[in-house]
């Protein structure tokens, strides 16, 4: 952690020196003293849970600068099938073209549909323009585009397996968007009200900064869980999930969430950013 953390600090003073976002120094750092370069950090299970628990968290606090309706917009849904259609096409037939088994091409089309929501989210904050139309925009999209690029790679496993089906996609589509409204549903009618109800408990006031904070974080890996149980990206599906649906709650005796938040985005999206680096260079 002294290590990854370090690395981290020095991935801010090199994004400042190239005039770049602090994610592109934490990576470029990372990619340098991972295995393939220096093999300062050995990216070991606990590295990859702090990690984990970083990407998680990262989406989290993006959560609170959406609201539902951003995610609703039909706009975002046609420019996120446009998103998925295009480089799974081109990519399966530019794979095929360069002499790729069917299979093979099918997989390497379905692994372009992916994007980096994590990276893209942090610059965007970074920016300070989460708040912006275009913005939502972009994320409003990657969210959608996340959700169909895994539809996507089930669809490419059972074609390549011979075990496709409309009746299988159609169960994993009911699903998968069946799950993500439930859980939109429970946080804003069911967890939100019990957040606010908790705040004005005797508990909440005498523990103001970190009972009802507990309980919100507890809830939102609660949500990650359940999104990977399903088959759903954790920090999809889970924790930005989460952090919409808490996006806006009144508190009156606890801090912020959001605010609380943060901090631990800090450290452990910091992780998260070094260690995604010594991933791309193994």
């Amino acid at each position: 952690m002294t290590l990854l953390l370090f690395f981290a600090l020095a991935g801010y003073l090199l994004a400042s020196k190239i005039n770049q976002s602090a994610v592109v120094g934490e990576i470029l750092l990372g990619l340098i003293v991972g295995p393939s370069v220096l093999g300062l950090i050995t990216y070991t299970e606990f590295v990859q849970a702090i990690a984990g628990l970083g990407a998680v968290i990262l989406m989290f606090v993006i959560g609170f600068e959406f609201e539902i309706e951003d995610l609703t917009n039909v706009k975002y849904g046609i420019i996120g099938i446009i998103g998925i259609i295009v480089p799974w096409i081109g990519g399966y037939f530019a794979s095929l073209a360069f002499g790729f088994s069917h299979e093979s091409a099918l997989f390497i089309g379905t692994a372009l549909t992916a994007t980096s929501i994590a990276i893209t989210a942090n610059v965007l904050k970074e920016m300070c323009i989460l708040d912006t139309e275009f913005a939502k925009a972009i994320i409003g999209t990657a969210v959608i585009d996340d959700i169909l690029s895994l539809l996507a790679l089930s669809i490419t496993a059972d074609v390549a397996s011979g075990s496709f089906s409309i009746e299988g996609l159609a169960f994993i589509v009911i699903k998968q968007v069946g799950f993500l409204i439930l859980i939109a549903l429970i946080g804003l009618f069911v967890i939100s009200k019990m957040i606010v109800k908790m705040d004005r408990s005797s508990i909440a006031k005498r523990y103001p900064p970190e009972f009802v904070f507990i309980f919100a974080v507890m809830i939102a890996f609660l949500f990650a869980a359940m999104s990977e149980f399903i088959g759903i990206s954790a920090i999809i599906g889970g924790a930005f999930i989460a952090g919409v649906s808490f996006n806006g709650i009144n508190l009156i005796h606890s801090r912020d969430i959001a605010e609380g938040a943060e901090y631990l985005y800090i450290i452990f999206a910091s992780v998260f950013f070094v260690s995604l680096g010594g991933y791309l260079s193994i």
